[in-house]
């Protein structure tokens, strides 16, 4: 081993380290840059010799990460997220499985057109304002949570706009969109179905039989979204209102803006519950561009910053001959044979990912599968296929395997839950490899009755 792989090595082990150790809270997002510049500083990478693409694939995700917390942003000051979850609410399902399935199900949509991304900023929100109202305990909100937050990945392989992994390999091999819906997007239905299963297996004595049903009226809708500007304001102290505000929603507590909005709902609501654990509220207008800034910067300027940081190491291991060890790897693992290949590659795949994100990883994996000399075109097609799968799926093991764990980890902090890394992945495995490998058979068994090109 070279002192270039010794050193690059291990930067990567540092930074990890201090991502999971968190000494003194550092962020996740200072630790992958301090292991960046550090790396910076070496012969191994310079500013001028990471490659042009990189840079485009890092600002293709800035933007879109910006924007979809823009949106998400937006949506949460006028109200919209708390208006779907009455709507969502007033279905009235009653049985606590079935409403777990719909919000799984809602949820899986989300990804599949919305990118995993899109499906977490955007209507993880909604389900806690729906799981509030329909007066579900912390304890009893958390399980729905954290399926949706699997599922979220789980069934982001259904089209190329579903997560960037896919477009990443589509892009590389040049394949259509309708090639990679074909194949693809059966494999999804199944993978979704089989999440759905596990996953209500799994929390099963977590989900409420039943649930008391509330009946929201349209004028209630209306009341808790008024239009326009509010002539009346008053803000309240949640001291004052609630003395007992030690619930494990505290730091998510609002202040309501309007006496008559504030005194409706509460006539709604049980005494004990009123309107303190709802997530959005209704702005007045006033320094939106400061509280954007806020809510930009402060959590989620974190997960921007590791994401480019850990590019930039994974850069410096290339460098320093990482894509040469993958891809005699990969060279064995072709020669396996066609099953055993799709199951190598995929959980190959998604251990790369859960270390380094799936992100990186997935670019590594398909520019070294694309240099590899493999021959036999239905083992590399599947090998491709393979690789999406497991930085996909298998990339939800560890919390930094994926951007939308990242952005779930700070929503579940931003709404008072608290999930241990350690409680997460031993959850995670259990869940995620059966359903990984599930997937993958699908691959093997659906994949030889395509016309390979």
């Amino acid at each position: 081993m070279s002192w270039q792989t010794a050193l690059s090595v291990g930067i990567f082990v540092s930074t990890l380290i201090l991502v999971i150790w968190r000494p003194k809270g550092l962020g996740i997002g200072f630790s992958a840059m301090g292991g960046a510049i550090l790396l910076l500083t070496t012969p191994i990478v310079s500013v001028a010799t990471i490659p042009t693409l990189i840079w485009t694939i890092l600002a293709n995700i800035s933007f879109l990460l910006v924007g979809l917390i823009t949106i998400s942003w937006i949506l949460q000051k006028k109200g919209v997220f708390r208006w779907l979850g009455f709507i969502i609410a007033h279905l009235n399902l009653g049985n606590g499985k079935l409403l777990f399935a719909t919000l799984l199900i809602l949820t899986a949509l989300f990804s599949a057109f919305l990118t995993n991304y899109g499906s977490t900023l955007l209507f993880i929100p909604i389900v806690i304002e729906t799981l509030v109202l329909l007066e579900f305990s912390p304890s009893k909100i958390l399980p729905f949570i954290i399926a949706c937050g699997w599922i979220a990945d789980t069934s982001s392989i259904s089209f190329t706009i579903s997560n960037l992994v896919n477009s990443v390999a589509a892009t590389a091999y040049n394949i259509s969109i309708g090639r990679y819906a074909m194949v693809m997007f059966p494999i999804s239905l199944i993978t979704i179905g089989i999440s759905l299963a596990v996953i209500l297996f799994y929390f099963w004595s977590d989900i409420p039989r039943r649930y008391r049903r509330l009946n929201f009226s349209q004028q209630c809708l209306k009341i808790a979204l008024p239009p326009g500007k509010q002539k009346q304001q008053i803000n309240y102290d949640p001291t004052q209102l609630f003395p007992d505000n030690n619930d494990l929603f505290s730091q998510s507590v609002e202040f309501i803006e309007n006496t008559k909005t504030y005194k409706i709902l509460a006539k709604i609501l049980p005494n004990d519950y009123q309107l303190k654990y709802l997530v959005s509220h209704i702005s007045n207008g006033k320094n939106n561009l400061t509280h954007l800034s806020r809510f930009i910067f402060h959590p989620f300027l974190q997960t921007i910053l590791f994401i480019w940081g850990i590019y930039i190491i994974v850069v410096g291991l290339t460098n320093s001959g990482l894509t040469e060890l993958i891809k005699i790897l990969l060279i064995q693992i072709s020669q396996w044979g066609f099953s055993l290949a799709i199951i190598a590659t995929g959980f190959f795949s998604a251990i790369i990912s859960a270390v380094c994100n799936n992100l990186p990883a997935s670019l590594i994996n398909t520019l070294t599968i694309q240099s590899a000399p493999i021959t036999n075109p239905n083992i590399l097609e599947g090998m491709i296929y393979a690789n999406i799968i497991g930085c996909a799926i298998g990339a939800k093991i560890t919390p930094i395997g994926s951007l939308s764990t990242l952005f779930w980890f700070y929503i579940l902090q931003q709404h008072g839950f608290d999930v241990s890394w350690k409680n997460y992945c031993l959850m995670s495995m259990v869940i995620i490899l059966p359903i990984l490998f599930i997937s993958l058979v699908c691959l093997i068994i659906w994949l030889p009755g395509m016309q390979f090109s």
